[in-house]
């Protein structure tokens, strides 16, 4: 989990630093993926990382991304989440900021 942690601190530095990316690290989708299965695999056993997940994962809502990066985090978010139910709200408020800024 540190390795992932500091990947997506890395990558909302990065894009605060130099604004979107006008071309997505290939890794970084794998990352997304790799955050994915160990939320669902872990289960409630996530619940003391959760609430760090969360705030990474909405970092990157603050930060300059592409629509790309922002489905990769709603779908993080969502594997995160199903063991929580606020998370959920906090999940359709992102969806609605990545609508509103996508244009």
């Amino acid at each position: 989990m540190p390795v992932l942690f500091s990947y997506l601190d890395n990558l909302c530095q990065v894009m605060k630093e130099h604004g979107e990316l006008t071309k997505q690290p290939e890794h970084m989708t794998r990352m997304f993926y790799a955050l994915e299965m160990f939320c669902e695999n872990l289960n409630e056993r996530l619940t003391p990382y959760l609430p760090a997940v969360v705030d990474r994962l909405l970092s990157i809502f603050v930060s300059p991304v592409s629509v790309k990066v922002r489905e990769l985090a709603i779908s993080a978010l969502n594997s995160a989440g199903k063991y929580r139910t606020n998370y959920h709200d906090i999940l359709s408020i992102c969806v609605h900021i990545s609508i509103l800024t996508s244009f």
